[in-house]
């Protein structure tokens, strides 16, 4: 018959277990819950609001948060980086959504009279400090910030998500392509006119207003139509010339307000348009741009 093997006493690894369980809770240098406790925490005043000028702002601060105190950091010891952006504005005219055109650290923004070459990289120099302020001048982009920070000899970091708003580039169904005379643009955007203008803006035109353009414009604003690669003309005119659903005129003669992005003071033109007439008639490209509103 079978018996069990009596007890002689714990095991070596028993009794090793229950030196390690009876070993002060203090020994490890941070516990999970210590750990969780102890970090750099982001906010941001902004969350997707739409743009009420034509850039917009955000102000991005951190601070340290310990034990479920909030304590502020020493701005010294504080490094801010821009990880990713994305742009889903249907205006957005170049190839990659990801690239940094229109937004810059500070307060402000240059004013842009022309295209910017692709921009992979910020411009400017990191803020410094427990606030960053971070600039856009596109909207309707979400960007991700991170701060990393340095206390008692450890390295904490942290990330939020930026969300600027609709900006002045909303207004529009998507970007720019060329036409070579103003009933090919309205074509274009899938619009109509009325026969008898008599030079008030004709919103079935699907065409841009004056004031449409004016927003995107550059100088007296920032240009966000250069930060998302509008095209000039293929005749290369630097003034980036665009239809707007102004004309005036009877039959074929009409007279079209067509405006310049290069700048945003006034500088609107009146010409003289024929279905037939191009405006550069070697060239149709050489017209100037559509760009439709939806």
């Amino acid at each position: 018959m079978k018996h069990d093997r009596p007890r002689a006493g714990r095991t070596a690894s028993a009794w090793l277990l229950i030196f390690m369980l009876s070993l002060p809770a203090f020994l490890p240098a941070c516990s999970p819950r210590e750990a969780e406790a102890r970090r750099i925490v982001l906010s941001c005043d902004i969350a997707g609001e739409p743009f009420v000028s034509a850039a917009q702002t955000a102000e991005i601060t951190v601070m340290w948060l310990a034990g479920g105190v909030y304590v502020a950091l020493d701005p010294r010891t504080v490094r801010w980086t821009v990880e990713a952006s994305y742009v889903s504005a249907k205006a957005w005219a170049r190839s990659d959504r990801t690239l940094l055109n229109g937004l810059y650290w500070g307060k402000s923004a240059p004013s842009l009279s022309a295209s910017e070459n692709d921009r992979s990289k910020m411009e400017g120099t990191p803020p410094t400090g427990a606030r960053a302020f971070l600039t856009d001048i596109v909207g309707e982009r979400k960007v991700t910030v991170k701060a990393v920070t340095t206390i008692g000899g450890q390295t904490y970091e942290a990330t939020t998500e930026v969300h600027f708003g609709p900006g002045p580039l909303a207004a529009f169904a998507g970007p720019p392509h060329g036409a070579s005379t103003w009933r090919e643009a309205v074509k274009a955007c899938g619009g109509t006119w009325d026969v008898d203008m008599s030079g008030y803006y004709q919103p079935q035109t699907r065409l841009p207003t004056e004031e449409q353009l004016y927003a995107v414009a550059g100088r007296s604003r920032y240009g966000a139509a250069h930060a998302a690669g509008w095209r000039d003309d293929a005749y290369g005119s630097g003034f980036f010339l665009y239809w707007t659903g102004k004309a005036c005129g009877d039959g074929d003669d009409q007279d079209v307000r067509i405006i310049s992005l290069y700048d945003g003071a006034v500088e609107w033109y009146y010409y003289l348009m024929k279905d037939w007439y191009h405006w550069y008639p070697d060239s149709a490209d050489g017209a100037p741009v559509v760009v439709c509103v939806p």
